[in-house]
């Protein structure tokens, strides 16, 4: 999460709008080509909404993108208001997690890890908190660390 980026008010009305602000945001240290990011992820949103529920989205590209600064990174946005992101359960976005990797295993790593946080009420709740980088980045790394225990057991 720390490779990425977080980004706070992120502006629009709709789909589109989001991503395009979300996008332009995103340091040039992590994604030179914003352009065709943006391209990508509306192209995968026209398939199958990402919105998975529970005011959560996970926007990414159908391929790896080469041009990563990084293996991964997952930019996280706080939305400045919420969305009708079509998700699957109707209730509108409040927050996307922008997937980018390199490559397909590094992708399904970062979503299995992902999806394990968002499955957690009391994680939603404390994300609708907005809350500030520091809290934030603790309370993943707790969740990484729950993640981790569970694997092993």
């Amino acid at each position: 999460m720390q490779r990425g980026a977080l980004l706070y008010d992120i502006k629009g009305q709709t789909v589109n709008e989001v991503l395009k602000y979300a996008t332009d945001n995103i340091p040039d240290s992590l994604i030179k080509n914003k352009e065709k990011l943006l391209s990508a992820l509306i192209e995968r949103e026209s398939i199958a909404s990402t919105g998975i529920g529970n005011g959560v989205a996970i926007p990414h590209p159908r391929t790896p993108i080469s041009e990563l600064e990084n293996n991964s990174a997952i930019i996280t946005c706080f939305l400045e208001k919420p969305v009708n992101y079509g998700a699957v359960d109707n209730k509108h976005v409040f927050i996307l997690f922008i997937l980018l990797s390199k490559s397909v295993k590094t992708h399904l790593h970062l979503l299995s890890r992902l999806s394990f946080c968002v499955r957690n009420k009391q994680f939603i709740d404390f994300l609708k908190t907005y809350p500030a980088p520091d809290q934030f980045y603790a309370k993943i790394s707790d969740y990484e660390g729950e993640f981790d225990r569970s694997e092993n057991l």
